[in-house]
């Protein structure tokens, strides 16, 4: 997976749009919410040479096919976020380079998972402690 900040990252919303420059790797699927089922976004997914996995937005007139087990992945990346924002430095962004950013989020991720693996019902075998 590739995390690239938006221009929504260097102002409070700049919308959703593709990320400026463009990634020196294909990206194999482009998933978003309904909310950014524009054709102009579809357009610049399949430019990248990915299929879009936008679910259609009920005022669409022609509904457009969905694949829903990668739609919900979309899932995990929303959980993840969700627990990262508690950490202030990354919810406020006050990072000012992208490279500093990747660290302090790398960081915050490993902390999140330290905690899941301390957390974790340890399971034993039968004669050993």
């Amino acid at each position: 997976m590739a995390v690239k900040p938006l221009r929504g990252a260097l102002v409070d919303f700049g919308g959703c749009v593709p990320p400026q420059p463009t990634p020196t790797h294909a990206a194999e699927v482009g998933i978003a919410d309904t909310a950014d089922n524009a054709d102009h976004l579809r357009a610049a997914v399949a430019a990248k040479g990915a299929p879009a996995v936008i679910p259609s937005n009920p005022s669409r007139s022609r509904r457009l096919p969905l694949d829903r087990h990668l739609y919900r992945e979309r899932h995990l990346v929303e959980c993840c976020i969700g627990k990262l924002k508690p950490f202030r430095r990354v919810a406020t962004r006050h990072e000012k380079t992208a490279r500093s950013d990747r660290a302090v989020v790398t960081i915050a991720a490993t902390i999140l998972w330290l905690r899941w693996v301390s957390t974790r019902p340890t399971t034993t075998v039968a004669g050993f402690a």
